[in-house]
């Protein structure tokens, strides 16, 4: 008798031999090792290279804090070694905001300085619509007097576009920008609350870049370059000089290579009108920030 097997009865597969594991070959080997090491040596220079760094940021932290400090002391013994002149300076520096001075938050008469401040008003109610570049001005357009009140200290301009702008007005911009010492009654403020004027202005925190870079471009090629500016040559540099009887400020900002000074410089002679050693004063004083703040 035939013995029947269904068609479906379960055959087991085969085992198939495992797979043979392949061996590294040597070449491959050394080229991996090879690999391995140049990733961890370029990890090793990059971590002592960020700790390089740290640590020279950290030794130019406590030379500058070092610095500003003895700055302080160096503008007290200038204010001493000429007590027949009032002074009121403030330097700060825009990277850190590390500030120095002498009776820095001290009221003194602002001078044409204070023109910036009408300049900047002006242009920051043109952002907002109220006014306009083409706008006539006196005899000019407002862009033309803008130039003329900043570069030439058109005085003419500044008590038209003070009557354009108003004292209220004036007052409140400058009390919103912070310029607590600022009157515009009596054209007064401190040395420090321009130097926080300046700052802002080089920060692009008062206006667009393009209003920003044209109030700059008016702070060049002025008509007084006798005070802060011999002593920047050769450096970006932007001021505003303001006289007022024997009243002589000027005020700055310079760019030097890894950092940018910001100076107010004000001066009363009490009557001396020795202009010439009161050049030689401010750039003495400006010479030291810099020492302290750009060298």
């Amino acid at each position: 008798m035939t013995n029947y097997q269904p068609y479906n009865v379960y055959k087991p597969r085969p085992q198939q031999p495992p797979p043979r594991k392949r061996s590294l070959s040597l070449k491959k080997a050394t080229w991996l090792g090879l690999g391995l090491f140049i990733v961890i040596t370029g990890l090793r220079v990059d971590l002592a290279q960020q700790a390089n760094a740290r640590a020279t940021a950290a030794a130019e932290t406590a030379r500058r804090l070092t610095a500003v400090k003895a700055l302080t002391g160096q503008l007290k013994a200038v204010a001493d070694a000429n007590p027949q002149i009032d002074f009121s300076v403030a330097t700060t520096d825009v990277i850190s905001g590390q500030s120095a001075g002498y009776q820095a938050y001290l009221p003194v008469d602002a001078a044409s300085t204070a023109k910036l401040i009408s300049a900047a008003l002006y242009l920051n109610e043109t952002e907002k619509g109220q006014r306009g570049l083409n706008q006539a001005i006196g005899d000019y357009s407002a862009k033309q007097a803008l130039q003329l009140l900043v570069q030439q200290s058109d005085d003419t301009i500044w008590a038209q576009l003070n009557e354009l702008l108003g004292h209220g007005a004036l007052q409140a911009y400058a009390e919103g920008l912070g310029l607590t010492t600022y009157d515009a009654d009596n054209n007064q403020i401190s040395a420090q609350d321009m130097d926080k004027f300046l700052l802002q202005l080089e920060q692009d925190n008062l206006l667009s870049q393009a209003h920003t870079d044209l109030l700059l471009s008016f702070m060049q090629h002025t008509n007084y370059e006798d005070f802060i500016s011999p002593v920047a040559q050769g450096k970006v540099f932007y001021h505003k000089v303001g006289i007022d009887g024997d009243q002589v400020n000027d005020v700055a900002i310079i760019r030097g290579h890894n950092d940018t000074l910001i100076i107010s410089v004000m001066t009363n002679g009490n009557g001396t009108y020795d202009w010439p050693a009161r050049a030689q004063l401010i750039q003495k004083i400006t010479r030291l920030a810099e020492q302290a703040y750009l060298n």
